[in-house]
């Protein structure tokens, strides 16, 4: 049996539990969190007992088989777990699951976790097996433009209710990590006092700390917001926490990309409140963006760009040189501060 949600794995849940249910997905939160559905559902009641295996602590086949024929002295009925992270069953494993699928014992309903199973995965016997004696759920992270919608839902679980701002603020803070959205979410619920109610994007960033994450754009806004003494302290703080450069010059090369997009689409005479729509420039920034895009000297961008590449090199040791203190040179030159021209290259 394939499940297409977590709901149908409730609904397969509170009827006669599958024997072996498979959730597979390369997001751990995700995972981890339809694994607590079957706790849940099933280990809550005190007439089961539950056992879990995970792979990271090494996975004894000999003792697994040993705990399933072996019946409970404590419990008339058991879940037993096997948790492989972000990897799948292999040899012994995947050769025991084939096996025990279609000869489930009676007493005990097997969970299964691993990462995401492709096509081609998907036609190994074990697999087959317990999509065919059991159930099956695969569930994906959700794409980029999909995360706002994602964090309004989880949010409305928590009676929290985010606008518009909010959300895109806080989808731009996580970049995609779903753990650290569960996180800021439980954040912004411990913030209303465990009330809920509604939250605007001030209220976000009033209430949510990780200092570190915001200076990376930080910088980008004090560089393109002409603000030299911020480039400086921004740099200082991010290089003394030992963030790494990568997603720095990422938040910096987005902004100017936009910048890039915005003079492009300038110069045709379009309208760029329209273009900051399409852009998706977050609501409070495109005031700024429009007018950066109008002061900025044509190409200084795509210059700056060439600056940040040649950053990216010196940061993977194939040029010399520090990175941070060509990153300071570069974000001030956008700033509007002169500096050193060797500096930046």
């Amino acid at each position: 049996m394939r499940l297409r949600s977590e709901d149908d794995l409730d609904r397969a849940l509170s009827q006669d539990p599958p024997p072996v249910i498979l959730v597979h997905s390369d997001a751990p939160l995700l995972r981890e969190e339809a694994a607590s559905r079957v706790r849940r559902a099933l280990a809550a009641d005190p007439e089961v007992e539950r056992v879990a295996f995970r792979a990271e602590e090494g996975l004894d086949y000999a003792a697994i088989r040993e705990e399933v024929n072996a019946p409970s002295l404590f419990a008339p009925r058991r879940l037993i777990e096997l948790h492989y992270g972000g990897g799948a069953p292999k040899d012994d494993g995947a050769k025991w699951l084939a096996e025990y699928a279609t000869d489930a014992a009676p007493d005990v309903r097997l969970l299964v976790t691993c990462g995401y199973q492709s096509k081609d995965d998907q036609k190994k016997k074990w697999f087959q097996a317990i999509a065919e004696h059991g159930a099956v759920l695969a569930l994906f992270a959700p794409r980029r433009e999909e995360l706002p919608g994602w964090l309004r839902r989880r949010a409305g679980e928590r009676g929290l209710e985010l606008d518009r701002d909010a959300l895109a603020l806080l989808a731009e803070r996580v970049e995609g990590n779903l753990e650290a959205a569960a996180g800021e979410l439980e954040k912004l619920l411990l913030y209303t006092g465990g009330r809920g109610g509604a939250l605007s994007a001030e209220d976000v960033l009033a209430a949510v700390g990780d200092q570190a994450r915001f200076s990376v754009f930080d910088l980008a806004e004090a560089a393109l917001g002409q603000e030299p003494e911020r480039v400086v302290r921004a740099v200082a703080s991010l290089r003394a926490e030992g963030v790494e450069l990568p997603p720095v010059l990422g938040a910096l090369a987005k902004e100017l990309r936009t910048l890039i997009a915005l003079q492009d689409r300038a110069a045709r005479g379009e309208d760029l409140n329209a273009a900051c729509r399409d852009l998706k420039v977050f609501y409070q920034r495109q005031q700024a963006r429009k007018a950066q895009a109008r002061s900025l000297p044509a190409g200084e961008a795509e210059i700056a760009l060439g600056r940040l590449a040649r950053i990216d090199r010196v940061a993977k040791g194939a040029e010399g040189g520090d990175p941070w203190d060509l990153l300071e040179a570069a974000a001030l030159r956008l700033a509007g501060a002169s500096e050193p021209p060797a500096a930046v290259g």
